[in-house]
C-alpha cells in the first residue's frame, strides 16, 4: 500500500511532479493507491451510533449529520454508557459497564461462550444499572478486528473497602456474529473512582486507558496493544487532590462525582472534582502516558443556585478546536458554562466564563442536566432530564445541543433539541464514552493530474461527510470557489500550482492543500508538401520533440515516412507524461507547377522592391535569373527577371516579369524644425515647385504649400507623372505663451516667518528667473519688497511682479524683580514693550502677572496684525543654606571658672548673596567674640568661622541653641544645639604624724580646689577615714560631727559630716579630728581616705592618704556623739507662683537661704537662727510671681554645711 509520505513534501503538501518520468497512467495508479490508503485510515464511523440508556439508539450516519432514531434501545444504563460500531457505521454493541448488549442481530445481552450470562462488574451499590458517570468504555483491540475490551469503573472489590477498574473481552465473531464474552471481570486498576477515558497512543495504533486513584492526586494509565494490556501501569501524581469525605462507602457520591475528558488531539485532559468545586486542566504525553497539571482552580463561585446553594459539577467537554471548555451540573437548578482556555491562565479563564444555559423551572418540575459529549457532526450534546411532579411522577428525557461549539458566547448557538424525547421513571444522565480519536474532523484532497486541455477535477475525502459542510477552494491565482468538488475546464499550464480547500464543519475548520501539475501536451505537426506528382514519392516528417513517441496512420512509429499515394495521413504524438496530440495532412495529385511572381511593374531609381512567388510553405527549390536560390529577392533596377521552381513532389514551373525603371522627383523644405509661439504661423512650401508633379500632404490636403499654426509632424509627398515619389519632412512645434503669475502663501507675514512665492501652473520645461536670482519653481522671502518673475520656454517669454510685507520683530522680553522667590513672596512679571494681547501660561491675559511659586512662566503676545511672539522667564526658588561642620556642639564637663572655646565652621551655599543679620544664643549661656563682625553679607562658598566661648559659673548641665538668621535674599534661620556640664575638683589629704600614746591629739584634714580658675567654694562634705583601731580613737571633730564610728576587723572606720567648709586653690586645714592616741605599735599605720561625698553630684575629689605613728601607752578613751545631717527639699517642682522649702536639721546656729539664676545672680535671700540641737523640720513659702521662667539654684547655708537644690519656674 502506498504510504502518504510518498506523495507529500516535508511541509505535508501533496506533490505531483511534472518532471516525473512515469507516465500519466502511473500517476493515476498513485492516486488510486492514495485513495485506498486514506479510505482505510479515515473512513471510520465507530462512534456514529449512540446507545445512551434511553429509549432509542440514535445514529449520526445521516446525509446532513443530524441524528435520527436507529432503533429502540435495550440498555438500562443510567450514566456510564459506551457504544461501538464498525468502521462502516454498522452498530455492534453497547455497555453500561455492568452488562453488554449486542445489536448485530436480535438485540440481546452478550453472554459467555457457554451461553451463561451474569453482570461482569458489581457496582458499589449492588445496582444492576450503571450508576457512575464513566462506568463503561469500549475499546477495540489494536490489530484485531473481532476483539473488543470493555473497561468498567467502580467495580466493587470483594471483602475490601475499595473499588477497582476491571475489563472484559468480547469477541464479535462469536455466537454467529452476535458476540460472546471470552474474558470477564479482570482487575486493571485498584482504588479508582468513576473517571475513565481512552486516548490513542502517539503511534496512532495502541490505546491508553486512563483513570484516577481515590483519596489521591495520582493518575493511572495502562496501554492496550495488539498483544493485550501492558502490565506496567504509568503513574502520574499531579493536579488536585480527589478526597474521600467521611468513611467508606458513604463518601462515594462526593468523591466520585464529576467526569473526565480529553480533547480530540488527545494532548489535553480536563476533569471535575464536584465537591471540591475544582477544575483541572492537564497535558497528556501520548508517547509516555504521563499526565502533567497545567491549571487547577476553583470554579464553585460560578455555580451557585438561586438559594445560594452550591451546585453539583458533573459534565465536561472540550470544543473541537480545544479553545473552549464546557461544564454542566446535576442539581435542582442547573447551569452550562463556557470557558475560554485558549490562554491557560486561571484568572483569564475565570473571567471568560459565559453562561450558555441555566434552567428556569416551574414549581411543578425540576430540571437536571447530565453528560456532555462531542458528536461526529462537530456539535456538542447535553443530556437533559425534566422531573414532572405528579402521581406518579414522570421523568422527561431529552437532548440539548451546542451547534457551533468553537464560537464564543451566544454565537455558540445553544438550543433545546425537540427530538428523542421520552419518559422514564429513572434518571438517565449519561452519553456514550468514546476513545479519543474515534470522533475526529479532517479533510483530504484526492490528488489529480491532467494533461493540458483536459478538465481538472479535484475531489475531497472528508470526515464527517455531511451535506451541511461548507467548502471554500483557493486556486493558485487567488480565485475562490465553493462546493465539495472543484472543476477547472480545459486546464491550462497556468492553472498548475497549490490548491487549498477549507471546510467548516459546524464551526470546526479543517483544511488541506495539494500541489497540482498540468502536464504539457506534445507538439504534433506534419512537415511536407501537399502535392504528389504522378510517379513520384513524397517525404512527410514530424516536428521533433524530447522523448516523443510517434505513430502514423500507416502504422509507422518513426518520425518520418515516405509516401507514393495521395490521401489523408494522420500523425499521433505522445510525450513522456502520456499526453497525446494529433495532426492531419491531405495529399493531392500534382501536375505542372503553376505560380506567379508577385511585385510592382516599375521601380523608381533609389528605391528597392521585393520579388517573390505566389507559392507558400516548404518543399520548393528556387532558381532566379539573378542567380539567387532564395524564395524571394530584392532588386534596385528595372529589367526582366525570371525564376524556375521545383517542388519536392517533382513538379516544375517557370515564370518571368518585366520591371520598368523611372527617375524620382526631388522635394525639400527650407529646414526640418520650426518653432513658434502661440498665435504665430509659418508657411511650409518646397524650395522648388514643379507644376507637372502632384503634391499631397500627410493629412490629405492637395496643395504644394500651406500655412501652419499648430504643432505636428508634417510631410509633403511629390508624385511625378510616372508615379515615382519623394517626400519632404518638417516638424512644427508651437509653444504655449508662458503665463507669468505669482501665487503667494500670504501677502504679509510676521517677523521670522517666510512667505512662499510660487509660479502658477509650473511647467518643468520652462525657465524661471526671480528677481532674487533664483531659478526654482518657488522661493521663500523673509523681508518686505517687490519681487519679480520672468518665465521663458526658450522661445516665448512673460513676466510679472508682486509686493509683500514682513512685519518687524516684536522683540518680546520678560522682566521680573527679583528673579527669585523667597518664602512665597510675590514676584511681578511683565514685558518691556506694550502689545495688543497677552496670553500667559498661567491663563491670565493681563499685561503683568504676580506669582508666588518658582518655575518657568511663558507669555505669548499678539499685535494688531495677528503676529505673535513668545518668551519664557525662569523664576527660581532661592536656595539658601549654611552648612555647619558640626550639627551640634558638646563642650563636655568643665571646671568652674575655666574658659573653653569650640570652633564652628559654616559654609555658605546660596544662589545669590546672603546677608546675616542676627547671631545669638537662645539662653545666653555661651558667647562669641566680636560677634558683630559676623553680621554682614556673604557670597556663595564663603566659610564663616565662629569661636564659641563658655566659662561655667555654676555646677549644672546646661543646654543652649546658637541661632543664626538671614533676612536677604530670603529669611533663613539655622539652629545649632550646644551642651556643657560644669564640675568642681577637690584634693583631700591626711598628714604623716608621730604622737605619744595616751595623748590627746588632733589630726588635721587638708583640702584645696583642683580647678585653678575658681577662687573659693563653700560646701559641706562627708568623708570616710580608716585607720588601725589600736592606734587612735576619735571622739570629735572641729567642724561637723562624726556620724559613724565603727570597728571592722583591725580597722576603725569613721564618717565625718562637715558643713559649709570653704575651699580655695591653696591647700589648707579644713577640719581636725580629735581623740586619744592608743598604744599602737612601733611601725606606722596608714591614715586612709576611703571616700568623700558632696551634696553636689558634680563635685569630684582626689585623695592623698597619710600615716600615724604612736609611741608609748594610751591613758584615756572618749565616746562620739552622733548627728543627723541637714536636708533641703522643694515642692512643687516645676513651680509657677510659689514654692515651699522644707528643711530637716538638728544643727544650732545661723542659717541663710539664697536663690540664684543660671548666671549666678541672687533673685531671693533670707536668714533664720536655731538654738536647739534636736531634730526639727522647718517650712518656708517663697513667692515666685516676680521671678521669670527658667532654672534656679536654691542654696541653704547651715552652721556646719551647705545644701542646694534646683527648681524649674514655668508660667
Amino acid at each position: 500500500m502506498l504510504q502518504s509520505e510518498d506523495l507529500k513534501n516535508e511541509k505535508g503538501v501533496i506533490m505531483i511532479n511534472k518532471h516525473d518520468t512515469h507516465s500519466k497512467i502511473q500517476v493515476f495508479l498513485l492516486v488510486f493507491f492514495f485513495l485506498s490508503a486514506y479510505g482505510e485510515l479515515f473512513s471510520q464511523k465507530e462512534a456514529y451510533n449512540w446507545d445512551y440508556g434511553g429509549k432509542w439508539v440514535i445514529t449520526f450516519d445521516t446525509p446532513d449529520g443530524e441524528p435520527k432514531v436507529l432503533r429502540e434501545s435495550i440498555s438500562s444504563a443510567h450514566e456510564g454508557c459506551s457504544s461501538i460500531s464498525d468502521s462502516s457505521g454498522k452498530f455492534l454493541f453497547s455497555t453500561g459497564g455492568v452488562s453488554a448488549y449486542s445489536y448485530t442481530g436480535i438485540p440481546d445481552s452478550i453472554k459467555l461462550s457457554n451461553s451463561f450470562y451474569e453482570p461482569f462488574c458489581t457496582l458499589f451499590d449492588n445496582d444492576s444499572y450503571s450508576r457512575a458517570g464513566q462506568t463503561g468504555l469500549i475499546v477495540k483491540q489494536p490489530g484485531n478486528n473481532n476483539n473488543y475490551y470493555i473497561f468498567s469503573s467502580m467495580c466493587k472489590f470483594e471483602n475490601h473497602n475499595y473499588f477497582t477498574t476491571r475489563y472484559s473481552i468480547v469477541n464479535m465473531a462469536g455466537n454467529n456474529g452476535n458476540g460472546e464474552m471470552t474474558v470477564t471481570d479482570r482487575d486493571l486498576f485498584k482504588n479508582t473512582g468513576e473517571k475513565l477515558i481512552g486516548i490513542k497512543h502517539g503511534n496512532g495504533k495502541d490505546i491508553w486507558i486512563i483513570s484516577h486513584e481515590l483519596n489521591s492526586r495520582t493518575f493511572l494509565a495502562a496501554l492496550l496493544t495488539e498483544d493485550g494490556l501492558d502490565p506496567n501501569i504509568v503513574k502520574s501524581t499531579t493536579g488536585v487532590f480527589h478526597p474521600l469525605f467521611g468513611p467508606f462507602p458513604n463518601a462515594l457520591s462526593q468523591a466520585f462525582s464529576g467526569l473526565m475528558t480529553s480533547n480530540i488531539e488527545g494532548d489535553l485532559i480536563s476533569l471535575l472534582v464536584t465537591h471540591t468545586n475544582s477544575l483541572d486542566i492537564l497535558s497528556f504525553d501520548k508517547l509516555t502516558g504521563q499526565v502533567k497539571s497545567l491549571q487547577s482552580f476553583n470554579i464553585g463561585d460560578l455555580f451557585v443556585d438561586l438559594n445560594g446553594k452550591q451546585m453539583n459539577l458533573y459534565g465536561i467537554g472540550f470544543s473541537p478546536d480545544s479553545k473552549k471548555l464546557y461544564v454542566s451540573t446535576i442539581d435542582v437548578y442547573n447551569k452550562l458554562i463556557q470557558f475560554d482556555i485558549s490562554i491557560l491562565d486561571s484568572s483569564m479563564i475565570l473571567a471568560s466564563a459565559y453562561v450558555v444555559y441555566e434552567n428556569n423551572h416551574s414549581i411543578n418540575e425540576n430540571i437536571a442536566d447530565g453528560a456532555i459529549q462531542l458528536a461526529p457532526n462537530g456539535k456538542i450534546y447535553l443530556r437533559n432530564i425534566t422531573s414532572i411532579f405528579g402521581n406518579p411522577p414522570s421523568l422527561i428525557q431529552s437532548l440539548f445541543v451546542i451547534n457551533k461549539p468553537n464560537l464564543s458566547g451566544v454565537d455558540c448557538s445553544f438550543m433545546a433539541y425537540d427530538k428523542f424525547i421520552f419518559e422514564r421513571i429513572k434518571f438517565h444522565l449519561g452519553l456514550p464514552n468514546f476513545v479519543q480519536g474515534l470522533i475526529d474532523f479532517w479533510i483530504r484532497i484526492i490528488p489529480d493530474s491532467v494533461c493540458e486541455g483536459e478538465d481538472l477535477v479535484l475531489r475531497v475525502d472528508v470526515q464527517p461527510d455531511i451535506t451541511t459542510n461548507k467548502y471554500i477552494w483557493l486556486a493558485p491565482d487567488g480565485s475562490q470557489y465553493s462546493g465539495k468538488t472543484l472543476t477547472i475546464r480545459n486546464a491550462k499550464l497556468s492553472d498548475a500550482g497549490l490548491y487549498k480547500v477549507t471546510v467548516d464543519i459546524n464551526s470546526t475548520i479543517r483544511s488541506d492543500s495539494v500541489m497540482i501539475t498540468i502536464l504539457p501536451k506534445p507538439i504534433a505537426k506534419i512537415i511536407g508538401d501537399t502535392l504528389l506528382c504522378d510517379g513520384a514519392t513524397l517525404q512527410l516528417g514530424a516536428q521533433p520533440g524530447a522523448n516523443y513517441k510517434y505513430k502514423w496512420s500507416t502504422g509507422s512509429t518513426s518520425d518520418r515516412i515516405t509516401i507514393n499515394k495521395i490521401g489523408q495521413y494522420i500523425l499521433t504524438v505522445e510525450n513522456e507524461n502520456g499526453c497525446i496530440a494529433h495532426d492531419t495532412i491531405n495529399i493531392k495529385l500534382g501536375d505542372e507547377l503553376l505560380f506567379s511572381i508577385l511585385a510592382p511593374d516599375y521601380i523608381c531609381l533609389g528605391d528597392t522592391i521585393l520579388l517573390k512567388t505566389s507559392l507558400t510553405g516548404e518543399g520548393y527549390k528556387y532558381d532566379w535569373s539573378s542567380g539567387e536560390k532564395t524564395p524571394e529577392i530584392v532588386i534596385t533596377r528595372g529589367g526582366e527577371y525570371s525564376v524556375t521552381v521545383v517542388s519536392d513532389a517533382g513538379c516544375t514551373g517557370t515564370e518571368s516579369i518585366i520591371i520598368e525603371e523611372f527617375d524620382k522627383p526631388e522635394i525639400n523644405f527650407e529646414k526640418y524644425l520650426y518653432e513658434l509661439c502661440e498665435g504665430e504661423t509659418v508657411t511650409l512650401r518646397p524650395l522648388e515647385i514643379i507644376s507637372e508633379n502632384y503634391y499631397k500632404w500627410n493629412d490629405g490636403l492637395n496643395t504644394s504649400e500651406r500655412i501652419i499654426s499648430e504643432s505636428g509632424d508634417y510631410y509633403l509627398v511629390a508624385t511625378s507623372p510616372n508615379g515615382c515619389t519623394d517626400t519632404a519632412f518638417a516638424k512644427v512645434t508651437v509653444y504655449d505663451l508662458p503665463d507669468a503669475e505669482i501665487l503667494a502663501s500670504s501677502l504679509s507675514a510676521c517677523f521670522g516667518k517666510e512667505i512662499t512665492l510660487s509660479a502658477n501652473n509650473f511647467n518643468p520645461d520652462y525657465n524661471y528667473l526671480w528677481s532674487t536670482g533664483e531659478t526654482s519653481e518657488s522661493i521663500k522671502v523673509s523681508s518686505s519688497g517687490k519681487y519679480k518673475l520672468k518665465i521663458t520656454n526658450n522661445i516665448c517669454t512673460d513676466s510679472t511682479e508682486i509686493d509683500v510685507t514682513i512685519y518687524p520683530d516684536m522683540e518680546l522680553e520678560l522682566v521680573a524683580s527679583p528673579l527669585s522667590i523667597c518664602n512665597n513672596e510675590p514676584v511681578v512679571i511683565s514685558s518691556k514693550l506694550k502689545y495688543d494681547a497677552y496670553f500667559w501660561s498661567t491663563g491670565e491675559t493681563t499685561e503683568t502677572i504676580t506669582v508666588t511659586q518658582a518655575g518657568l512662566y511663558s507669555l505669548r503676545v499678539e499685535n494688531a496684525a495677528g503676529c505673535t511672539d513668545s518668551a519664557t522667564i525662569d523664576i527660581r526658588q532661592n536656595n539658601i543654606s549654611l552648612i555647619p561642620d558640626k550639627n551640634s556642639i558638646d563642650f563636655g564637663e568643665i571646671c568652674l571658672g575655666t574658659k573653653v572655646t569650640e570652633k564652628l565652621k559654616l559654609t555658605v551655599q546660596t544662589d545669590s548673596d546672603l546677608s546675616i543679620n542676627e547671631i545669638y544664643f537662645q539662653n545666653n549661656y555661651f558667647a562669641i567674640g566680636n560677634i558683630n563682625s559676623f553680621i554682614r553679607t556673604y557670597s556663595n562658598g564663603e566659610v564663616i568661622e565662629l569661636s564659641i566661648n563658655y566659662i561655667p559659673q555654676n555646677i549644672a548641665d546646661f543646654s543652649d541653641i546658637l541661632i543664626i538668621k538671614s533676612d536677604s535674599p530670603c529669611e533663613f534661620t539655622l539652629e545649632i544645639p550646644l551642651s556643657v556640664s560644669s564640675k568642681m575638683d577637690f584634693i583631700f589629704s591626711l598628714p604623716v604624724m608621730k604622737v605619744e600614746s595616751g595623748a590627746s591629739i588632733a589630726i588635721p584634714l587638708y583640702a584645696k580646689l583642683a580647678c585653678p580658675d575658681w577662687q573659693s567654694i563653700t560646701t559641706d562634705y562627708e568623708i570616710t577615714i580608716a585607720f588601725d583601731a589600736e592606734y587612735f580613737y576619735p571622739d570629735s571633730v572641729q567642724f561637723g560631727q562624726i556620724v559613724s564610728n565603727t570597728r571592722l576587723g583591725a580597722d576603725r572606720i569613721i564618717t565625718i559630716k562637715a558643713p559649709a567648709a570653704e575651699f580655695t586653690p591653696q591647700n589648707k586645714i579644713i577640719n581636725y579630728i580629735y581623740g586619744k592616741a592608743l598604744v599602737g605599735r612601733s611601725e606606722a599605720t596608714a591614715l586612709k581616705i576611703n571616700s568623700i561625698t558632696f551634696s553636689e553630684p558634680k563635685y569630684y575629689s582626689e585623695n592623698i592618704n597619710g600615716e600615724l605613728t604612736v609611741e608609748g601607752c594610751v591613758n584615756d578613751l572618749s565616746g562620739v556623739q552622733m548627728f543627723k545631717p541637714t536636708a533641703l527639699s522643694v515642692a512643687p517642682n516645676p513651680a509657677r507662683d510659689e514654692i515651699t522649702l522644707s528643711i530637716s536639721t538638728q544643727e544650732q546656729g545661723n542659717f541663710r537661704i539664697e536663690i540664684y539664676d543660671i548666671h549666678g545672680k541672687i533673685v531671693h535671700k533670707g536668714d533664720f537662727k536655731r538654738a536647739s540641737n534636736t531634730l526639727e523640720i522647718i517650712e518656708f513659702n517663697v513667692n515666685t510671681k516676680s521671678i521669670g521662667n527658667g532654672t534656679y539654684t536654691i542654696q541653704l547655708i547651715t552652721p556646719w554645711n551647705k545644701v542646694s537644690q534646683q527648681v524649674m519656674i514655668m508660667k
